[in-house]
C-alpha cells in the first residue's frame, strides 16, 4: 500500500479495557505545549494580525477558519525545490491534540497557538509524499506522566501500549479535508482516516476504486510452530500470473488486519493489473492472540527464528 498504514484502521470497539472513565479521573489531561513556534507563512501572518489587533481576536480567528474551510487542509507551502512545509490544523480542542500517522507515522503532538482555538503541527517533507492521518483530540492521561509532554522537556518519556492505544477512543478525522480512506457514510465500524498527496506523489490506489474490483480469494491454514510452541492462522494470496511466471513474496504480520481491515489483497490485485507490480504472493501471518502479539513483535531471537525457519 502507498499509505502510512501501520498506525491505523483498527476497529473502534477493540479498546483496552483499562481506559474507562474511573481511571481517567485519576490524572489530568496533558497540558497545551506552547513552546513550539509556528514557521509557516499562514500562521505567522495570523499571529501578526492578532498582535496588531488585540480587540478583534474573535473576528480574526473566525475569518481564519473560514479561509481554512475554503482552501482545505492540510496547508501545503512550498519550501524549496524538493520539499514542502505541511501544516496540520485542528480547531477547538480543550486540552491537547495528537496527529495519528502523517509524515512520521507516529502519534505526534500539536501545539496550541497561544490564546486561540488553533492547534498546529508543521513538518518539512518531500514533494513526493503520500500518506494518511487522523487526530486524537483531548487524549486522557491514563498514567500521570503526560502532564508535560513537550518533547524538548523530556525526550526520554516512553508511553505504554495502553496509553498509545487510548488514541482510538478519541480519534477524529480532519473536518477540513474531504479526502478520506472510507466514505463519509461508511457503516463498517472501522476507523476512517484522511488522505494527503503532494504534487509529485506517485499514482496510488484510491480506496474508492475497491467496490468495482472483484474480491480475491485466499487460502487459509493453521501454522504450528515448534520454535514458539503455539499455533496461528495464516492466509495466502496469489495474484494472477502467466504460465511459468514466478512470484515475488511479501509477508504481513498483523495479517488479519492487513487482509480484512485494509483489504491489501484487493490493492495488490489492482497494482498487478496496472503493471505496477509483478505477480506477487502475500502471506498474512496473524498472532495467536492479543496477549502474545507484543511479546512476539518485540525483537527477540525466537521470533526471528520463526520468521526464517517456520
Amino acid at each position: 500500500m502507498s499509505f502510512a498504514v501501520s498506525s491505523a484502521f483498527a476497529q473502534t470497539q477493540n479498546l483496552p479495557a483499562s481506559t474507562d472513565t474511573t481511571e481517567k479521573k485519576h490524572f489530568p489531561y496533558a497540558a497545551a505545549c506552547e513552546d513550539v513556534k509556528a514557521q509557516s507563512q499562514i500562521l505567522l501572518n495570523l499571529q501578526h494580525q492578532l498582535n496588531q489587533n488585540p480587540k478583534q481576536h474573535a473576528q480574526i480567528r473566525e475569518d481564519f477558519w473560514k479561509r481554512v474551510e475554503l482552501i482545505g487542509t492540510p496547508i501545503i507551502e512550498n519550501y524549496d525545490e524538493q520539499h514542502s512545509r505541511i501544516v496540520f490544523l485542528w480547531k477547538g480542542a480543550q486540552h491537547n491534540v495528537r496527529l495519528i500517522g502523517g509524515p512520521s507515522n507516529d502519534h505526534e503532538w500539536l501545539t496550541r497557538l497561544p490564546n486561540t482555538d488553533i492547534w498546529f503541527k508543521e513538518s518539512i517533507i518531500d514533494h513526493r509524499y503520500i500518506g494518511s492521518y487522523s487526530f486524537a483530540v483531548d487524549l486522557p492521561n491514563l498514567e500521570g506522566y503526560l502532564s508535560n509532554y513537550c518533547p524538548h522537556l523530556n525526550p526520554k518519556l516512553k508511553e505504554s501500549r495502553m496509553q498509545r492505544r487510548a488514541v482510538i477512543q478519541v480519534q477524529r478525522i480532519d473536518p477540513f479535508n474531504k479526502k478520506t480512506y472510507l466514505a463519509s457514510d461508511d457503516t463498517s465500524g472501522l476507523r476512517n482516516e484522511n488522505l494527503v498527496a503532494l504534487k509529485d506523489a506517485p499514482s496510488f490506489i484510491d480506496p474508492k476504486q475497491y467496490p468495482n474490483v472483484h474480491q480475491p480469494q485466499l487460502q487459509e491454514f493453521v501454522l504450528d510452530s515448534k520454535i514458539l510452541n503455539n499455533s496461528r492462522k495464516i492466509q495466502i494470496y496469489q495474484s494472477k500470473a502467466k504460465k511459468n511466471q514466478s512470484y515475488i513474496t511479501a509477508i504481513f504480520f498483523d495479517g488479519q488486519q492487513y487482509n480484512e481491515l485494509l483489504n491489501v489483497p484487493k490493492a495488490l490485485d489492482i497494482l498487478v493489473e496496472q503493471g505496477q507490480l509483478p505477480p506477487i504472493q502475500a502471506i498474512f501471518v496473524s498472532p495467536p492472540n492479543d496477549q502474545e502479539r507484543p511479546k512476539e513483535l518485540t525483537p527477540n531471537t525466537k521470533f526471528s527464528a520463526f520468521f526464517s525457519d517456520d
